[in-house]
């Protein structure tokens, strides 16, 4: 049995409560486990695999103890994020400050036990005439420390024990067809009962939120096995209706949404694959968590009209990129020409120019087949 597919199984067994198949628990020998394990931890799901172990008769050894301390340390992480949150949470509400958890915070709900569905941070949305208020109020009452940059979405703080918390002032993603959507988002949040300033986002926008972000990562190198567990429950969980639909649909995501349900359904409910499935699974897996940096550049130089336009696109970044690095362009467009050239200073002065030089050597080195099965990809999946 492949790699991959012991790991799917593990996942379902555990998410779905039901006992590992037996020819699933013979191919976890000492040899697949290793495989395994790399897989499993490239996308933060070995602790899925330490919950198979703890409950099989698997010979103990060095590999099953790997697995074990993975389920434990998410057990920890996740006992350490929620007691961060509650006092984010808390202190926000104190602050009188409208706000929204993210992500795994919401999404976890949905898994059989919470701290199943990993987190590295804790994403809090706050809307932006409200940011600096709530950066005063963490600071303040927390001692969190902030992050001097701010990105295009959202700034750094970390708590004193260095729990990393992304207090977003949007959640827009860089990709117009998504934004124009996720600008809005506050017009879908509903009040937490109980709650005056915590609100959370109707099922429908939390969805496709969730679709949105995975569609972002998987342009930007990778998505990981996660967003498509957590779609998975969630589609279990939620129906669609016509909100959610019309969502897919005005962004562009309907194609994508499809495929992207077609994998998990390969994966958890053995479902067939078709051509698409396998070229999409193989770049997934290849990504991890994250995404890599040679996934994220065969898919720019797609998007951005192949080589030279991948370096053109490199030297001159949006306006609505570089209005968050120098934000007096906000006011006075017209130096966003000069930005662009104090821009390549830094790069060349103050860091990033051996990163942006690896992007570019990665750039051509991309030869015409990989090229055109990334092309290829991108079509089948809509994006």
């Amino acid at each position: 049995m492949e790699t991959a597919q012991l790991l799917f199984s593990c996942i379902c067994s555990v998410l779905t409560n039901t006992p590992i198949k037996p020819e699933v628990q013979n191919a976890l020998s000492a040899q697949t486990l290793s495989a395994v394990y790399r897989l499993s931890e490239k996308h933060d799901m070995s602790h899925m695999v330490g919950m198979v172990l703890s409950h099989t008769d698997t010979q103990k050894g060095e590999e099953t103890a790997k697995f074990e301390k993975k389920l434990w340390l998410a057990l920890s992480r996740y006992e350490r994020i929620r007691h961060e949150q509650d006092r984010i949470c808390e202190t926000l509400e104190q602050a009188e400050i409208p706000f929204i958890p993210l992500k795994g915070a919401v999404i976890r709900r949905y898994y059989p036990e919470p701290w199943m569905r990993t987190s590295c941070d804790i994403d809090i949305l706050v809307q932006e005439q409200d940011i600096d208020r709530a950066i005063a109020a963490l600071t303040e009452r927390l001692q969190y420390t902030a992050n001097e940059k701010r990105s295009y979405h959202d700034i750094s703080l970390y708590s004193p024990g260095k729990v990393h918390l992304e207090l977003h002032f949007n959640i827009k993603e860089g990709k117009p067809q998504f934004d124009t959507i996720l600008v809005n988002a506050w017009d879908y949040a509903l009040p937490v009962a109980g709650k005056t300033y915590q609100h959370e986002f109707s099922l429908s926008f939390l969805k496709f939120h969730l679709l949105a972000h995975t569609a972002y990562h998987f342009l930007g190198g990778g998505c990981g096995i996660k967003p498509l567990v957590d779609l998975w429950l969630l589609d279990k969980n939620i129906p669609d209706d016509t909100v959610f639909c019309d969502l897919l649909e005005q962004s562009g995501l309907t194609v994508f949404t499809q495929k992207i349900r077609k994998l998990y359904r390969v994966w958890f409910e053995s479902e067939k694959p078709d051509t698409t499935c396998e070229a999409m699974q193989a770049y997934i897996l290849r990504g991890g968590v994250y995404g890599t940096i040679k996934n994220k550049v065969a898919v720019r130089q797609q998007l951005d009209g192949g080589k030279w336009g991948y370096v053109r696109s490199r030297l001159f970044i949006s306006y609505e990129f570089l209005q968050y690095q120098y934000p007096i362009i906000k006011k006075h467009r017209w130096l966003s020409p000069v930005m662009q050239v104090c821009r390549w200073f830094r790069l060349l002065f103050c860091g990033g120019i051996d990163r942006s030089k690896r992007q570019v050597d990665l750039n051509f080195q991309v030869d015409k087949d990989k090229a055109d099965s990334m092309k290829q990809l991108l079509h089948d999946v809509g994006l």
